[in-house]
């Protein structure tokens, strides 16, 4: 597992050492979808939108919640056209649910996973050396597994969500992965502490080389980097 802490994440931002030209987008969670479970409850939903935005053109959602305290307590998806919106039930006592988020794309929105579903598609586009996952809030602590599939071989890499920031999985942690010919891939959130909040604003792939340490004191700079960072690609259509 690759964990990025609170000072780690907010100096990789501060750098703003980006280039955009060879950036694929995972999600960058512009196509609107909303998911909504109760406590102890399992719902899928498909959404389909421009490929430009989302890989394949198709988004599928899973929501699972675990050890339900309370039945009235709702877990939500929301995806917003700004960012992707991951909350999870919580009551007014403190108490909350443990929630599994599955992002899944594969080109299909049929209900299954194909894992061929992608015919192949070149995540690396000349440059792009790993994936790069922006969160703007970060409510408790949430794990984060990105899975993809190449032919018949799949791989995962891992990392914890703290805080926000920019957080990185480098291709080379996924053994045996043509990064060149991905045929499906995953995003998996789970909670490590109950009613586990976050936002993401993308998920993409990038030269992870584009990420610069800055001189000392430039991460007070962090949320504004991000902010503009996300509204740029936005602008770009990147």
């Amino acid at each position: 597992m690759r964990r990025l802490g609170l000072t780690t994440a907010l100096v990789a931002a501060a750098g703003m050492g980006f280039a955009s030209a060879a950036t694929v987008t995972i999600d960058d969670f512009a196509t609107p979808q909303t998911v909504t479970i109760g406590a102890d409850m399992t719902m899928s939903e498909g959404v389909t939108g421009d490929a430009a935005s989302l890989l394949g053109g198709v988004r599928e959602v899973t929501l699972s919640n675990q050890d339900g305290l309370d039945l009235d307590l709702e877990s939500i998806f929301n995806a917003q056209g700004a960012f992707g919106r991951f909350e999870s039930g919580a009551s007014a006592n403190g108490t909350g649910i443990f929630t599994t988020f599955l992002l899944e794309y594969d080109g299909t929105n049929d209900g299954s996973f194909d894992t061929d579903g992608l015919g192949g598609i070149d995540l690396v586009d000349g440059t792009n050396t790993g994936f790069r996952v922006g969160a703007n809030f970060v409510d408790g602590v949430s794990e984060i597994t990105v899975t993809v599939w190449d032919g018949d071989s799949s791989a995962s890499a891992s990392f914890e969500l703290t805080a926000s920031g920019i957080f990185t999985l480098a291709f080379s942690e996924f053994a045996g992965i043509d990064f060149t010919q991905v045929d499906a891939l995953s995003v998996t959130a789970l909670n490590q502490t109950a009613a586990a909040d976050f936002n993401l604003d993308f998920i993409e792939t990038a030269p992870l080389s584009d990420i610069v340490v800055p001189v000392p004191g430039a991460a007070l700079l962090f949320a504004g980097a991000l902010g503009a960072y996300a509204a740029k690609r936005r602008k770009k259509g990147v």
